[in-house]
């Protein structure tokens, strides 16, 4: 299976994993009601939304300390906020607890669900990710990230039919996503439908000027499928050369374990590792593809 942000690429945690580095989620609403004439309650609430992590800790937990006169909106926020920063931090019990709270005092508000589902995904609990994309989406319908992430923890326990409906979802509200109309063909592809996820990968390629290793592979990926062995190995390559080290490495690391290379992986594309590529490709191997789950 393809590491998580190869999938996709439109979400990533501290820092990311793989070789994407986009931040962990929105920052939360701006404070409805802003304390005038109280400058340590004012520097706080600037802290907390502010965005660094450090501060946004300590600003936020001001507030929540000092929460005499704060709306229910406003506190939340705080929580909201806080549990971010701790969340970027690895504190992520005590992320939970304040996404918790921020609930509870804002129950109606569907973003915390949805970072706390982030959260949840980025520790691979993924039932309990789907649980908090699902109570998002009841509140708003409208955010095709909420329902790219649902796919995604739905991928990542075999459910790749069960994923689809969010992707075209998503799809629906943001037709030209690059991120998501490559998570379509890929999982289309798991599904053993190359043909379907063809037009899809190349409207993906088309959107992000085939910029994106992620995109480049999964076209790669199809092109072996479809018997056009050459196409594959000029895409694979382009991959490589957009992914740079990590990529190849992942690649060198699937081709051991298939059996192609029995060199160490070193992120680098050798004629070694370009031949093993040429022999798997000859033999469609599908270097990282995983079945789906059947519920057998």
């Amino acid at each position: 299976m393809r590491n998580l942000l190869t999938w996709i690429g439109t979400i990533g945690f501290l820092g990311a994993v793989g070789y994407f580095a986009p931040t962990f989620a929105p920052t939360f609403l701006e404070s409805t009601l802003f304390e005038q004439g109280n400058s340590a309650r004012d520097q706080a609430f600037e802290d907390c939304r502010s965005g660094d992590t450090a501060r946004q800790i300590e600003g936020c937990g001001w507030l929540i300390e000092n929460r005499d006169g704060l709306s229910n909106e406003d506190l939340s926020m705080a929580f909201h906020n806080r549990g971010q920063g701790h969340s970027e931090t690895d504190n992520h019990e005590q992320a939970f607890a304040d996404y918790d709270e921020a609930i509870r005092l804002e129950p109606d508000d569907y973003i915390t669900y949805y970072v706390r589902g982030f959260l949840h995904q980025y520790r691979e609990d993924y039932e309990a990710a789907v649980a908090d994309y699902t109570l998002a989406l009841e509140l708003e319908t409208e955010d095709p990230d909420v329902y790219r992430d649902r796919a995604l923890s739905l991928y990542y326990v075999g459910k790749y039919e069960e994923s689809l409906p969010d992707l075209y979802a998503a799809l629906k509200i943001d037709p030209d996503h690059a991120e998501t109309l490559n998570s379509l063909a890929w999982t289309l592809l798991s599904l053993g439908r190359a043909e379907q996820a063809l037009p899809i990968s190349a409207k993906s390629l088309e959107e992000d000027g085939e910029k994106s290793a992620n995109s480049l592979d999964t076209y790669a990926h199809i092109m072996a499928e479809l018997g056009r062995k050459q196409e594959a190995l000029e895409y694979f390559v382009k991959a490589a050369r957009m992914g740079d080290t990590y990529y190849v490495r992942q690649i060198q690391h699937a081709l051991s374990a298939k059996g192609f290379l029995s060199s160490p992986p070193d992120g680098v594309m050798t004629g070694r590792t370009r031949e093993a590529l040429k022999a798997c490709i000859a033999q469609n191997c599908q270097l990282q593809l995983t079945e789906p789950d059947t519920g057998s």
